[in-house]
């Protein structure tokens, strides 16, 4: 039989080169790249597999001792390696056009059965089938066109012509439309190359198809330019998608970002293409050298090494190689210079944990390298991006009137009734949902908006108390907070006292309380002046949160509090701690002696008011009773009160 094996030669030579290219450009880490280097090796190891009983069968050459000899079996599982690989290849071409839809977990996995299950029985298959026929004595490189083994290739590559179909029709939406057509195509094409060697065996023209095909869908489809930039980096995005299936699957995963200090020095002095050599050969020693992982560009400075699935320890060593690398000098032709980096690792998602942190993060870091800041933590980059938010936050309600109030009930002991409330601000951005209002007192304190946020809460307070006329539901005051920068500012009582008798509000109506932090600047003249015009004008002021500061008692007799309100923590605390509840004991003695009511925090349970039943306690505040509500549900839960059994 003659068999022109020349093409297989040539598709070799085609298929060496890709597999050099290939080389330059490893571990990408891309799916789609991942099963078309895989599908590149099958095909060559094919190709030289078939050259080679292409060769036997021209040369007719045949070894004493006949049939039956170990020679003759080696040939036979060659062939048998020809037809399996064929179709294998194939296999993974049906992967490589799946794995565009970017389906991960057990959706992906569920194709690679179907496609692995087919490969697996066409194996078997052809396996007894050539073994077979080999022990009765048949040629073997005519045993290709027995209509058994056809029509076990057959079937195998119709099969995954339909799955191709079916990925491309289901799919279609995940697709680039342009992208989804070249790639059926060329599934058509070597479908169709394939089909047509099973049937014409004597000119090897489907290796060599399936070659140029190949190297069409590098260049047309893979777009290596589109993957790497100049120094073998991949682009930011695809870390981007790995990192987002990573999170989907609860997978952990590394971020070291390597900052080339000496980048723009290099650029500047001799050129973008000489500085690109060197962050070439950082890259290439990454990859070398490093952990499995990939390496992405940042900015035209920095690196990312992205790692999945390695330990710490096995990571600080890699990491500690590539930093002592760098103690080195780096090479470029005749050049030679020692480079310094600064290195950040970030752990994910044990420190960002999700990947709208990983974006915060990325937009810190880029903008800290761009003013030449230092860049610090992971932690403190994502919290310096929450600040700018909650200050955009701010900034939109201040505009669109986006503050609102809530009122938590508070509840007096002695009248058994809900006699007063604690004015709570809230805000719930369109953006960025809802703040916590200490992340945002803390940036507005910062920023100079308290002291406009702090009147717009005052003037819904007396408004909403004026117009739901809160004194005839039982309401005697509402508990309005003011910050250390509201005390301190000029005038700051004779402004409140002008809004309250706007809504025709008397000084009985509303009590400020005052934290221990502001307590402790009043020997300001701003603070002071405004505490005595309060205090002349009848209104009520109530040390917020006692506990929490530094607890100086000095400002209980220093200063005229009427109310101290006292902070959960020492509450909870005294459940478990005996000397927390002796803390908890001797403050309600303290204040029964310098006449001071008593508004416990933080009440939660049955047992909690028995105890500071006993104690003495004059109010209560907290979730036994109700958390924080709006302007509605505080009016409807005072129509609806009901008093407690533990309370009767």
């Amino acid at each position: 039989m003659m068999v022109n094996y020349m093409l297989d030669a040539v598709a070799a030579a085609i298929l060496i080169l890709l597999v050099s290219f290939l080389s330059t450009k490893r571990r990408s880490g891309l799916l789609f790249y991942t099963y078309y280097r895989y599908g590149i090796m099958v095909l060559l190891l094919l190709t030289v597999l078939d050259a080679v009983t292409a060769w036997v069968a021209e040369a007719d050459y045949m070894p004493a001792g006949g049939q039956g000899t170990y020679y003759n079996i080696i040939l036979l599982i060659v062939n048998h390696s020809v037809l399996f690989l064929q179709l294998f290849f194939m296999a993974l071409f049906t992967l490589y056009i799946t794995s565009f839809t970017r389906m991960v977990g057990k959706s992906m996995l569920k194709w690679r059965i179907q496609v692995y299950c087919a490969a697996g029985i066409a194996l078997i298959g052809l396996g007894i089938a050539v073994f077979y026929y080999g022990m009765q004595g048949a040629n073997i490189y005519e045993m290709r066109s027995f209509g058994v083994i056809r029509g076990i290739q057959y079937t195998v590559l119709l099969y995954y012509l339909i799955l191709e179909i079916i990925v491309g029709v289901r799919y279609r939406k995940l697709f680039d439309r342009n992208l989804m057509i070249h790639v059926m195509q060329d599934g058509l094409l070597l479908t169709a190359a394939f089909a047509g060697q099973i049937a014409f065996q004597n000119v090897r023209f489907a290796l060599f198809a399936a070659s140029i095909i190949m190297v069409d869908l590098i260049y047309v489809v893979l777009r290596p330019e589109e993957l790497f930039d100049e120094s073998g980096a991949m682009f930011r995005k695809y870390m981007m998608n790995f990192s987002s299936e990573d999170y989907q699957y609860g997978k952990s995963f590394w971020l070291i970002f390597i900052k080339i200090n000496d980048y723009k020095v290099l650029s500047e002095s001799f050129g973008t293409a000489e500085a690109e050599y060197f962050m070439r050969q950082i890259v290439q020693y990454i990859y070398d050298n490093g952990k499995s992982g990939g390496v992405f560009r940042e900015s035209s400075d920095v690196i990312i090494y992205r790692v999945s699935g390695v330990g710490k320890e096995g990571l600080e060593r890699a990491l500690a190689a590539i930093e002592k690398r760098f103690e080195s000098p780096w090479r470029v032709g005749t050049m030679e210079t020692v480079l310094s980096a600064d290195f950040m690792t970030v752990m994910c998602p044990d420190q960002i944990g999700n990947m709208k942190e990983l974006v915060k993060l990325l937009i810190s870091y880029d903008k800290k390298n761009e003013n030449g800041d230092k860049i610090g933590t992971p932690e403190e980059l994502i919290g310096e991006d929450k600040d700018s938010q909650i200050l955009e936050a701010i900034r939109r309600a201040l505009d669109n009137g986006g503050f609102k109030v809530y009122y938590q009930p508070i509840y007096s002991a002695k009248e058994k009734k809900i006699t007063a409330a604690e004015a709570l601000i809230r805000l719930f951005d369109p953006v960025y949902g809802f703040i916590p209002p200490e992340d945002m007192i803390k940036i507005a304190e910062r920023e100079g908006c308290i002291l406009e946020i702090g009147e717009i809460v005052f003037r819904k307070v007396c408004e909403f108390f004026s117009n739901e006329k809160l004194e005839k539901m039982g309401v005697r005051y509402v508990e309005v907070n003011l910050s250390a920068v509201q005390c301190a500012k000029s005038r700051l009582a004779e402004e409140f006292v002008d809004i309250m008798r706007h809504f025709n509000l008397g000084p009985q109506h509303i009590n400020f309380e005052i934290t221990e932090t502001s307590a402790m600047i009043a020997n300001s003249e701003n603070v002071a002046g405004n505490i005595n015009r309060f205090e002349k004008d009848g209104i009520s002021l109530s040390l917020d949160d006692y506990g929490t500061g530094y607890s100086n008692i000095s400002y209980l007799y220093n200063m005229p509090f009427k109310i101290m309100k006292i902070d959960k923590s020492i509450l909870w605390s005294a459940e478990n701690n005996s000397k927390a509840d002796a803390t908890l004991k001797n403050t309600y003695d303290m204040a029964k002696k310098l006449n001071l009511k008593v508004v416990q925090e933080g009440v939660e349970t049955e047992e909690q008011i028995k105890k500071l039943l006993n104690l003495g306690c004059d109010y209560f505040q907290g979730y036994y009773f109700s958390k924080p509500v709006s302007e509605d549900d505080f009016v409807k839960y005072l129509r609806e009160f009901k008093l407690p059994k533990v309370c009767r």
